[in-house]
C-alpha cells in the first residue's frame, strides 16, 4: 500500500547575525540558507505549505484518525524544489 503524500521540499530562508554586537553597515551581507525538509502535508493554500514531521495512521481515541505534530510552515515562494515521496509499505 502506499502511504502519502510525503514530500521533500528544498527551500530558501532568510539568516541573520547572531550576535548582538555593533557592527559597521558596510559588513553587512545578504545571508539566505538553502534548507531541505521532509515531512507529510498537512495544509495547502495558494500561499504556503504545512508538513508534519509525524502523524497518525489509525483512530484510536480520539475524534478524527487524522492527528500530526513537528509542524513547519514554508511559502511556496521560497520553494526551490518539491518531490513527491512514495513508499511502499506492509
Amino acid at each position: 500500500m502506499i502511504y502519502g503524500p510525503l514530500l521533500y521540499i528544498k527551500w530558501r530562508d532568510s539568516n541573520s547575525y547572531l550576535e548582538n554586537v555593533w557592527r559597521d553597515i558596510d559588513d553587512y551581507k545578504p545571508r539566505i540558507l538553502i534548507n531541505e525538509t521532509v515531512g507529510w502535508l498537512a495544509s495547502e493554500t495558494k500561499d504556503a505549505i504545512t508538513l508534519v514531521s509525524s502523524k497518525t495512521i489509525k483512530k484510536e481515541g480520539y475524534s478524527s484518525g487524522r492527528r500530526g505534530c513537528g509542524d513547519i510552515t514554508i511559502l511556496k515562494k521560497a520553494i526551490i524544489k518539491r518531490t513527491l515521496i512514495r513508499m511502499n509499505l506492509p
